[in-house]
C-alpha cells in the first residue's frame, strides 16, 4: 500500500519545475493507519507563499482518495504562510483530527 501511495504522489507534478512532489521533497507519507484507512501527508511548499500549494494539495488529496483502501487523507502543512486556510480547504468537513500546530 505504501508503494502505491508513493506512486500516486510521484504523479503529482509541480507545474513550475516539471518535477514530482516526492523528488522535490514537497510531500511525504508521514503515517498510514490501516484500521481507519487514513494516510497523513506532510506537505511543505517550495516557499512560504507558493502560489501552487493549493493546486498541488488538492491534486494529492483527490488522487490518494481514488486508491482502493484509502478513505481519508490528512495533511500536515509546513513552511506556508496560509497553512491554516489550506488545511481547512483540503480537510474533510467532519475532520476532527486536524493537527493543532504547524
Amino acid at each position: 500500500m505504501i508503494k502505491k501511495m508513493y506512486q500516486v504522489l510521484q504523479s503529482v507534478i509541480d507545474p513550475d519545475t516539471g518535477l514530482d512532489v516526492v523528488t522535490m521533497g514537497l510531500a511525504d507519507i508521514q503515517e498510514w493507519d490501516r484500521k481507519t484507512k487514513t494516510v497523513t501527508i506532510r506537505f511543505a511548499p517550495t516557499s512560504p507563499m507558493c502560489p501552487m500549494a493549493f493546486v498541488m494539495t488538492d491534486e494529492i488529496r483527490r488522487k490518494l482518495k481514488e486508491v482502493d483502501g484509502i478513505s481519508k487523507v490528512v495533511f500536515v502543512i509546513n513552511n506556508f504562510d496560509r497553512a491554516k486556510e489550506l488545511q481547512a480547504l483540503v480537510s474533510d468537513p467532519d475532520d476532527s483530527t486536524l493537527p493543532t500546530s504547524w
